[in-house]
């Protein structure tokens, strides 16, 4: 979770996931490493009550470039990341009230970000059920290509330090995508 923050901020799109930060927990007397998470505003689609504005959207709701861009930007950031657990479940999202009725699709938030990162198994496919490969992705970003280009490895090793990944979690490759937005 810590990880996956401190990526998104690199990156510029910090507000894609809701902001973790390491904390130390006592449980049953004994000290141990703990994660606080911010609580993130949206709509849970596990959790839906009456009055959630996801009820109020049609077709024309989910129109808004900026969601979309959102959207790409969260899965190119949880590719980046080694995300593998990305579903429905772990994304709120959010609408804005129009005007005059009805809602409009406003972006997402990222929640649950602790499988982030970690070495998957490749050759068995275990832990890669939700990651989208890079040569399924159709799409990304002009801001998220600028944000790629500007991270070199020492710096990435250097912000990601504290988190204690393998060399294996850090590595710099390069790639392409059919088409940017």
């Amino acid at each position: 979770n810590c990880a996956m923050t401190d990526m998104a901020k690199l990156l510029g799109c910090s507000h894609l996931v809701a902001n973790s930060v390491p904390m130390k927990v006592v449980i049953d007397g004994l000290e141990v490493d703990g994660v606080f998470m911010e609580t993130a505003e949206g709509t849970d689609i596990n959790r839906l009550k009456k009055d959630d504005p996801i009820f109020q959207a049609n077709f024309k709701s989910f129109e808004n470039p900026e969601a979309l861009q959102q959207m790409v930007d969260l899965q190119v950031l949880d590719f980046i990341c080694g995300n593998v657990d990305r579903h429905l479940g772990n994304m709120l999202y959010q609408f804005k009230k129009k005007k005059f009725g009805g809602v409009t699709f406003a972006g997402i938030k990222g929640i649950d970000n602790d499988c982030s990162f970690g070495t998957p198994d490749v050759v068995n496919g275990k832990d890669l059920m939700q990651l989208i490969k890079v040569d399924k992705m159709k799409f990304i970003t002009k801001n998220m290509v600028r944000s790629l280009e500007n991270i070199k490895e020492p710096m990435l090793k250097m912000k990601l330090a504290h988190h204690h990944l393998s060399p294996d979690e850090i590595i710099i490759t390069t790639g392409g995508s059919e088409a940017i937005m």
